[in-house]
């Protein structure tokens, strides 16, 4: 264990402070409550030292840490000092099975310790990129950029693939968007639109997954996924539309389902472990009938196909199973149900 002071820099409201730490190893058969009395009065030891900010303290197994941030200000080297000072008063009142506090400062000059973020509402991320590429990064440093963006006008996911595009080393995100006002940039549509733009090293990333992921979330957060959201909502791979289904369908029935889970959509399905959904509705075909019934195991009669299609022509939206499998239910004789 070690002490460790080290200095900071400070530009706006972005402040690092001074920091020591005084480490005490303890032999592993010390009780607990030992554990408590020597952290104790090593902050009691250490509070009353010149320019010290704030105490915290962690317990492990056989060691505890104090670490002790100082005020900007406070000169390193006095800091030092005075922190040995302070534990060597208190040395003779702690149990003498202890390792002897070891107190060191570790040189942290040279070494990145902020984090800044470049924001600014009247630019744009090319003109960011500039200032970062030649501004920033032609000081030499060390010094990764990050882009955090938010969805307020709905372009978080294009404003992120932007910013990698124009050079930044990371993009932050978060499962189905999650975040204060209308959210932040959606990690699961930036890792579809990065795979699917073949982008290193998430094209070879596998993301069958990713849908069950993001309703653990949801579940977990009280956060609702859309039916409509890209990808992950309900509705992503339906549709009822005949023409759609016409197409999808044939490709089916040619067994070729990469062409039948991209000719309508711009996403694959099976790349993210899903499938086209043929549903039935206002807008569909008898093809569109034919197809659910074959896919269900059941039969597709001219009579059953027709009383179906008549009463999804009769509905204001997409049919149910259950309305569906009433039709099926009924005897042969040519009815038109009602909508509902």
């Amino acid at each position: 264990s070690s002490m460790v002071v080290t200095k900071g820099t400070r530009h706006q409201s972005v402040v690092a402070a001074a920091r020591a730490a005084a480490g005490i190893r303890f032999i592993p058969v010390m009780r607990a409550g030992k554990f408590a009395q020597v952290t104790k009065s090593v902050e009691d030891a250490v509070s009353g030292v010149e320019g010290v900010r704030h105490i915290r303290s962690s317990i492990t197994d056989g060691l505890s840490v104090t670490t002790i941030d100082f005020r900007l200000e406070t000169n390193t080297d006095r800091a030092l000092n005075d922190v040995k000072d302070a534990v060597t008063r208190v040395r003779g009142s702690l149990p003498r099975n202890i390792d002897e506090p070891l107190i060191q400062r570790v040189d942290v000059v040279g070494l990145g310790i902020v984090t800044y973020a470049a924001i600014s509402p009247g630019k744009t991320p090319e003109q960011l990129s500039y200032f970062v590429d030649e501004i920033v990064k032609p000081s030499g440093e060390q010094i990764r950029v990050d882009w955090h963006g938010h969805c307020d006008r709905g372009l978080a996911v294009a404003n992120s693939l932007a910013a990698l595009a124009a050079g930044a080393d990371c993009v932050h995100a978060c499962a189905i968007g999650i975040g204060e006002r209308v959210g932040n940039t959606q990690m699961d549509q930036m890792l579809v639109n990065l795979k699917l733009m073949d982008v290193a090293p998430w094209e070879d990333q596998d993301l069958t997954s990713l849908k069950e992921y993001c309703e653990t979330v949801s579940r977990s957060t009280g956060v609702p996924i859309p039916k409509n959201y890209p990808v992950l909502g309900d509705d992503a791979f339906r549709t009822a539309t005949g023409v759609h289904a016409a197409a999808v369908i044939k490709a089916f029935r040619k067994k070729d389902i990469e062409l039948a889970n991209t000719v309508y959509s711009g996403v694959p399905s099976h790349y993210f472990g899903m499938e086209q959904i043929i549903e039935i509705g206002p807008m569909s075909g008898k093809s569109n009938v034919v197809f659910w019934l074959e896919r269900k195991g059941l039969p597709a009669d001219e009579v059953t196909v027709d009383r179906i299609f008549q009463k999804a022509k009769q509905s204001h939206r997409t049919l149910l199973d259950h309305e569906i499998m009433e039709c099926i239910a009924r005897d042969s004789r040519p009815t038109i149900a009602s909508a509902d």
